[in-house]
């Protein structure tokens, strides 16, 4: 694949993977040190990238800082779901269990 900033810098903000978001310096000494030989730093180009990127929605800018976060993907779990889902599961343990103890006291 082509080294890109647009595409250096997602691949910065996953591999930093910061729940409150990569910092645009963080991002940038990220993608200082994967550099390809050859290729010439240009901070304008960086600044540009990131600034467009945010702006077409690839990257989430969180408002009052300069950090930088991937949107949610639509297949990624969310946070809430595993506690829905045991909750769910308690619940029907918990009728399964009244039912079989009223079965239990009809028989007797």
């Amino acid at each position: 694949m082509k080294w890109t900033y647009k595409s250096s810098i997602i691949s910065a903000i996953e591999e930093l993977n910061s729940p409150d978001g990569s910092s645009s310096k963080a991002i940038k000494q990220l993608m200082l040190t994967n550099l390809p030989k050859g290729k010439n730093w240009h901070n304008g180009t960086f600044t540009s990238a990131i600034k467009n990127l945010a702006a077409g929605s690839t990257i989430i800018k969180i408002e009052r800082s300069h950090n930088y976060k991937l949107p949610p993907s639509k297949h990624q779990p969310r946070a809430n779901a595993k506690a829905t889902r045991s909750q769910a599961a308690r619940e029907a343990a918990a009728t399964s269990a009244r039912a079989e103890a009223q079965s239990t006291a009809a028989a007797a």
